[in-house]
């Protein structure tokens, strides 16, 4: 099992205020974080940057006030428990936690020490705060199903969660030239996503030469903070998941290397 977490570039001076305001705070909920987020200035005018930040956290808090349930619960009704995705959760019941994948950092020497255990996990407690943007626990099984319900543009199995007009609509670019290349990163590293765009959630692969990627332009996806990742390649009919439970991501690129290396594998 792999938690999905995201990370921050810091790019403004509106940054340090986001950081003073602790709105990842673990102990408090996701309405005291949009409490938080009421009070702080855009890091800049819409349409002049792209920033990897916490709009998606905001759509989580939209969801709870307009369907009436805590976020958890309308995403195990509404996608979980329809797409049969029975070990996905914002933590791990003490019964799977056998299952539960320990997490990786790099140490200064280069090692690899660990720095998340399954027993000693903030995971394997039911956490207050329910992110929109981040903190799910999922299995590779679990992530296949959603990513391929992607692939058939809305549809698993029979269950039609999303409109094909929607997931169109959801992974076609979305961002002024102005905007690109983006970046996405940390203050110890970052990538500059040269021929990518983004939708609504995912990065859309606009230039396969300028990325430097034979996959198929309009193939899109995204990356976790424990080197996870997850491309989407419609024209090759083609879902491929990434995890590696390491942070941040190696020196070696393996997850751009996992995509080369299955990509080359196709033969039609």
């Amino acid at each position: 099992m792999e938690v999905t977490l995201r990370i921050f570039l810091p790019v403004t001076s509106a940054d340090r205020m986001y950081a003073e305001a602790k709105l990842d705070d673990s102990s408090g909920t996701l309405q005291d974080m949009i409490r938080k987020l009421h009070d702080l200035p855009l890091c800049f005018s819409p349409g002049e940057k792209w920033q990897y930040g916490w709009s998606v956290d905001v759509l989580g808090y939209l969801v709870e006030v307009l369907s009436g349930q805590p976020l958890e619960v309308f995403l195990r009704e509404h996608i979980f428990t329809p797409l049969r995705m029975t070990d996905t959760d914002f933590f791990v019941l003490p019964e799977k936690q056998a299952r539960f994948a320990s997490a990786h950092a790099r140490s200064k020497q280069g090692t690899l020490i660990v720095t998340d255990t399954p027993t000693a996990s903030k995971w394997s407690q039911k956490p207050t705060f329910l992110e929109g943007g981040g903190g799910l626990v999922s299995t590779a099984s679990d992530y296949f199903r959603f990513s391929q319900m992607l692939l058939n543009r809305g549809e698993l199995d029979g269950v039609r969660l999303l409109s094909p007009t929607t997931v169109d609509f959801m992974t076609v670019n979305h961002l002024p030239g102005r905007t690109m290349p983006i970046m996405w990163g940390s203050a110890d590293w970052d990538w500059m996503l040269t021929g990518w765009g983004f939708g609504l959630g995912f990065r859309v692969l606009l230039d396969p030469v300028a990325a430097g990627t034979t996959a198929s332009r309009g193939s899109f996806g995204w990356f976790g903070v424990y080197d996870t990742f997850f491309l989407v390649d419609p024209k090759q009919d083609l879902v491929g998941i990434f995890l590696a439970q390491v942070t941040p991501p190696p020196v070696y690129p393996a997850a751009r290397e996992f995509q080369t290396l299955m990509l080359q594998a196709i033969v039609r």
